[in-house]
């Protein structure tokens, strides 16, 4: 209310000063206000000043005895005098006040009484009648030019003013310094921001900065013989904060993911896509908890392909036991057979996923995409690195994290070590049914939140299922048996006394040839025997080689039945090989010899060769010994004399014994 300003001929704010001036005991032209300080709408921090009416002085009471001010009954009439804030106004729209408020003055002649009374009636809150008469004046003498109402340009606009701090330079100036100094520890301070906010100590946020900042300012002050009181080097927030932006070298140097989090990205219109024409695979650990058949607990990992034309969700479930990590290689290659299966997925035209170890055996499947894509893109695409942004599925998963398993009993939430809890002290309950159920749930769940139109981007205003409708796409089928073979490992060995060695594993067959190279095929299926193709037949599975307890007959009648096919193995062998005769090759070679050989010279004597001394020597003992072997038992002899000994040492042991 400006009743009381414009009845004593002041400001609001001049009002304002009085009021709190009476609050310390100071009269007011003569009259002590009655003010008091509530809260309310208005003021600084929401205070609110109103003046007594009665407790103004008595020319002002009775100019405010026309107004609308008046006293009810038994009540003290206030008046409110806070001041209300006033925006400010853009350049623009202060021209057309002005011009509206000066426009009546200007249709009188200059000096004119008429003129001055224009000039009066357009005075207003914010427009005295000396700012008025100012800008006529000047509009005038510019040629009625618009920009000279308007602000005026400060002769000091973008030039500096403040080197330091307010509190540094006025006590570097009093001190009796150099002022030509003053710009050069203004750059040295502009220097040390950007040095320590490139530093480890923007990780504590910018008062640390500020602290080193100042210590190191005061040292370098001590150092140039500059003697400054410590409240002196003082720097305010906002020079501190208007270099903030150096943190990034700290960030790229000693954390990457921060710093790649924030750097400058693109945006792509993956409506463009066709259905299948790309899917996007990740693996998401879900945040809810599980029970194993054995009663343990478990949170379930889930395999989701996204197609990137109708950002629907094909996902399969994978319930880790106690001695397994995580998803291995083999549940991706059971997810991605499992979307080829189904009728309204079918195979991709490209596939995109992260770098991940369980991914790799995906990339065997190129040469199959590159015969059915249409685009010419790269088939199998590997995202960025610990670059989370730029895999657009992990937007989706973060939306089904609020809308599908936040929804779900067992519901842990993302911050394993602050657990969602249904009271203190105790802890999660599980998701009460089994695995069967807990798919049947998701699914059905996923089901209801593609049916919902999706809130922004190039998809805004349709849903995921809407969309896959309207297309009309048709899902490109494969032979599955063709597909699960695909990813198999080949390889080749040779058959070792009827067993196959794979990996450290000895493996059997009863077709195995002895000694022959097979062909082998290993499945991605950990738990699945490899399969081996027996020469002239079909593949057949391998058996992992049986160890057998000594003693036992069972391993006896397997070797002899073993032996026994080894046997009639090499029978059937040899019914089937042509008779050959050996004589008969040697006499047709032995009647190609029509004209003699001549005979080779023969060698000269040893004897002449050596020409020692001791050749007589070493002659006789060469013949000596073999006159004595010829002389002596045979190996015969000997063995049948050993034996007959053992045999009569054996019965003067019994001997006694029988007796």
């Amino acid at each position: 209310m400006p009743e009381m300003a414009l009845a004593a001929g002041i400001s609001r704010r001049a009002a304002l000063k009085a009021a709190v001036s009476s609050t310390r005991g100071v009269a007011w032209r003569g009259a002590a206000l009655h003010v008091r300080v509530i809260d309310g709408r208005g003021g600084n921090a929401g205070r609110r000043y109103e003046v007594l009416l009665s407790s103004l002085p008595e020319a002002i009471q009775k100019t405010l005895s026309n107004t609308n001010v008046s006293l009810a009954a038994g009540v003290p009439a206030c008046i409110d005098i806070t001041p209300r804030p006033m925006p400010r106004a853009s350049q623009g729209d202060r021209i057309e006040l002005l011009l509206a408020a000066i426009t009546p003055a200007l249709k009188h002649p200059r000096g004119s009484a008429a003129r001055a009374v224009a000039i009066k009636a357009a005075v207003r809150p914010g427009l005295a009648l000396r700012t008025l008469q100012r800008f006529v004046s000047e509009y005038e003498a510019a040629d009625y030019d618009l920009t000279r109402l308007g602000r005026k340009r400060p002769s000091d606009a973008g030039e500096r003013r403040v080197w330091v701090s307010r509190e540094f330079d006025r006590a570097y100036l009093d001190g009796g310094h150099d002022p030509r100094q003053l710009p050069h520890w203004g750059e040295r301070r502009d220097q040390l921001l950007m040095g320590w906010w490139a530093s480890a100590a923007q990780r504590a946020g910018w008062k640390r900065v500020r602290l080193e900042v100042q210590t190191a300012l005061r040292i370098e002050l001590a150092d140039a013989g500059i003697q400054l009181p410590k409240s002196a080097v003082v720097l305010s927030q906002r020079a501190v904060m208007a270099v903030q932006h150096y943190r990034e070298v700290d960030e790229y140097a000693h954390n990457r993911k921060a710093w790649d989090d924030g750097k400058t990205r693109i945006r792509r219109d993956n409506s463009q896509w066709r259905p299948m024409q790309e899917v996007v695979l990740d693996v998401k650990h879900l945040d809810v908890l599980v029970t194993r058949p054995d009663g343990s607990q478990v949170h379930p990992k889930m395999i989701a392909f996204m197609d990137s034309g109708t950002k629907r969700m094909f996902v399969y479930f994978v319930f880790p036991t106690k001695d397994e990590r995580g998803v291995r290689q083999e549940h991706v290659i059971q997810a991605f057979i499992a979307m080829v299966a189904d009728p309204e997925w079918g195979l991709p035209e490209r596939i995109y996923m992260d770098n991940g170890s369980e991914n790799f055996k995906l990339e065997t499947v190129k040469p199959l995409l590159d015969m059915i894509t249409s685009s010419g893109l790269k088939t199998v695409v590997k995202a960025k690195p610990y670059s989370g942004a730029s895999k657009p599925i992990e937007s989706r998963f973060s939306e089904l994290d609020r809308a599908v398993f936040s929804q779900m009993l067992g519901y842990v939430g993302g911050d394993r070590m602050k657990a969602r809890r249904p009271d203190l002290g105790k802890k999660t309950k599980p998701y009460p049914h089994g695995h069967d159920e807990f798919e049947a749930e998701v699914r059905f769940r996923i089901a209801d939140f593609e049916d919902q139109a999706i809130a922004s981007g190039p998809f805004a205003g349709r849903a995921p299922r809407e969309i896959f409708a309207a297309s009309g796409h048709r899902a490109t089928t494969i032979d599955l048996l063709s597909l699960d073979a695909h990813f198999a490992e080949f390889m080749e060995r040779t058959v070792d006394r009827g067993a196959i060695s794979i990996n450290g594993v000895r493996y059997r067959h009863p077709e195995l040839p002895n000694g022959r190279r097979v062909s082998i095929a290993v499945s991605y299926r950990r738990d699945a025997d490899p399969l081996v193709k027996i020469p002239g037949g079909d593949w057949a599975y391998l058996q992992a080689e049986q160890f057998y307890a000594p003693g036992m007959h069972d391993g006896a009648i397997s070797a002899a039945r073993s032996q026994s096919q080894d046997r009639r193995r090499v029978r059937d062998m040899r019914q089937a090989l042509p008779a050959i005769d050996p004589a008969r090759n040697m006499r047709a070679r032995a009647g190609e010899r029509v004209v003699a050989l001549p005979t080779a010279a023969a060698p000269a004597p040893i004897m002449d060769v050596i020409a020692s001394s001791q050749a007589e020597e070493m002659g006789t003992a060469w013949k000596a010994g073999a006159q004595a072997k010829l002389s002596g038992p045979t190996e015969v002899e000997k063995r049948v004399a050993r034996q007959n000994a053992l045999t009569e040492e054996l019965e003067s042991w019994y001997a006694p014994k029988r007796a």
